[in-house]
């Protein structure tokens, strides 16, 4: 509650059930034969998992990265209800800046950017 660690653990929750869609989908599109030949070789889940699958993973993992980032970088939302004084986002004070130093709110110049 108005503090940066309330604002990060809302933007994670928000955040966990696109990353789970999202891995979930990759890890589906991995081959099942991959796995059974793992299997036959005599590894278990974690060899697998750890030898085989999350090697593959760095391309899915960069993806949920940068929109993770990306989604954090450009809310707003959760920036001014969750959040006050020194933890505000750079997104919040400034606009809050732009409020109070021209008295007039130019909402195309705000879309436009």
């Amino acid at each position: 509650a108005s503090t940066t660690t309330g604002l990060v653990f809302v933007h994670v929750v928000y955040g966990l059930a696109f990353t789970t869609l999202f891995f979930r989908n990759y890890y589906v599109s991995i081959p099942d034969a991959l796995v059974k030949a793992a299997r036959l070789d005599g590894a278990g889940f974690f060899t697998i998992f750890g030898r085989i699958i999350l090697p593959m993973s760095t391309p899915i993992v960069m993806v949920c990265l940068i929109w993770q980032f990306t989604q954090i970088w450009n809310d707003f939302l959760f920036g001014v209800v969750f959040s006050s004084g020194e933890s505000q986002p750079i997104t919040v004070a400034l606009n809050n800046l732009v409020n109070t130093s021209t008295g007039a709110k130019e909402y195309n110049v705000d879309m436009a950017a």
